[in-house]
């Protein structure tokens, strides 16, 4: 079996008196503990493996980092008054103990939108019950973040609550050779709605880390959600990141993961359709640069009838960065009248930068609709004579084509404190 540098830091001991530290109920101590056994059972990923076969994570092995602080140390929590900053709820956490929290008075007092540990002192029965859909079986990865989760978000929003402003959560490492675990938990009940911004960053770009985040997303018939995970991890971290969200009848979902940042990173999603009516949107934004490495597996899991999804990822590499799509449409049986649309398109910026798109169709029904498709190519050359036959510079030229390659999946996103956010980080990053 093939072992990695830092789990020398890694021991059951350690874990119990870190979850004795921060007053861990006993059912969440026992979780960890199985999760740390199953961890400590499973492989690595390796390359004969299909799903991992093109990720190389040969310079995770060498990593050495220790747990951050925040897991050996209670949450200090600390109220900010209406320093939102123009969303509903601002929660500010980083690899200090110390958790930050503001809120607009117009936040209703019945929606929980707090830290995650918080959430298990203060609500331990309804974070009980929820937090199991991705299991610790299902890979090391997801072992090793059900044992040593020290950051996340807890959001839960009530029948028939509808909130109009976007919530903002922001995770930041400020630490060297730090490993973080966020675990992000997000309910909607009944007719409810709401949107949510999940940030990660560093505030060193040079400072080795390691990043192994999950999130569950649960939506109850006729919940309306969209999130936004935004990872702009310093070109030091390697990052590794599941989320999987389950949709009840006429439940809506839009999902946008934002790949800036990090030197490797697996960002793996999945949305499945359990409900007849349920819809989702799954959209992808990635630029890269220099050696960067973005996997992006997905999977459209269909299993009621009446079900759509509609997916759509981008990339755009520049110098010799690399991409990989792998993206699956299950439809099971049952999941008649179903349609599943998936499209990957790819902006190659110079020729040494690689992509891989890989769509895979399995499909157990036989009244549906699917569509997929992919595209990879450079610059077209007839708009870049365009522009800069008009006096614009090339290297302006070339930002407005970029910018305007992601134009059309940013209008599907609901919200303008969303896009201001978004579209400042990815202008940051292609003048960079």
């Amino acid at each position: 079996m093939s072992t990695y540098k830092f789990e020398e830091n890694l021991s059951q001991s350690q874990l119990e008196e870190l979850s004795k530290c921060r007053l861990e109920p006993a059912w969440l101590s026992q979780r960890r503990l199985e999760a740390f056994e199953r961890f400590q059972s499973l492989n690595w990923p390796s390359k004969s493996e299909e799903e991992w076969r093109r990720t190389d994570l040969s310079s995770l092995k060498e990593l050495d980092f220790g747990l951050s602080q925040s897991l050996s140390n209670r949450t200090k929590r600390v109220s900010d008054r209406d320093k939102s900053n123009g969303y509903l709820a601002h929660l500010e956490q980083s690899d200090s103990p110390e958790v930050r929290f503001s809120a607009s008075p117009n936040l209703p007092q019945t929606v929980v939108f707090t830290d995650l540990e918080s959430a298990v002192q203060n609500y331990p029965d309804l974070v009980q019950n929820y937090l199991d859909l991705i299991k610790p079986e299902e890979g090391k990865f997801c072992a090793f973040n059900k044992a040593f989760w020290n950051r996340g978000v807890f959001l839960y929003v009530p029948k028939n609550t509808q909130l109009a402003l976007p919530l903002y959560s922001h995770i930041s490492l400020q630490g060297q050779n730090w490993g973080v675990f966020p675990y992000s938990l997000i309910i909607l009940e009944e007719n409810s709605q709401v949107m949510l911004l999940d940030d990660y960053s560093s505030t060193d770009q040079k400072r080795e880390s390691f990043s192994n985040a999950l999130c569950e997303i649960y939506l109850r018939p006729n919940s309306h959600l969209t999130y936004i995970n935004l990872q702009r991890w310093g070109e030091g971290v390697q990052h590794f990141f599941r989320q999987r969200a389950r949709l009840e009848a006429n439940s809506h979902l839009t999902t946008l993961a934002v790949n800036l940042g990090s030197s490797v990173t697996r960002s793996d999603i999945e949305t499945v359709l359990a409900g007849p009516g349920a819809f989702s949107y799954m959209l992808g934004l990635a630029l890269a640069n220099k050696t960067q490495s973005f996997d992006q597996p997905t999977r459209q899991t269909h299993l009621s009838s009446q079900t759509t999804s509609d997916l759509l990822f981008k990339t755009a590499l520049f110098d010799q960065s690399k991409a990989i799509f792998s993206g699956l449409i299950q439809i099971a049986k049952d999941a008649q009248r179903s349609d599943a649309y998936q499209a990957n398109r790819n902006l190659l910026l110079s020729p040494n930068a690689k992509v891989d798109t890989l769509p895979k169709l399995e499909i157990l029904a036989n009244d549906v609709r699917c569509t997929h498709g992919a595209t990879v190519g450079p610059i077209d050359p007839e708009q870049f004579f365009y522009l800069t036959s008009r006096g614009i510079p090339e290297r302006e030229a070339q930002f407005l084509i970029v910018e305007g390659f992601f134009e059309d999946l940013l209008g599907r996103i609901p919200g303008k404190e969303f896009l201001e956010n978004i579209r400042k980080h990815l202008t940051d990053k292609i003048l960079s």
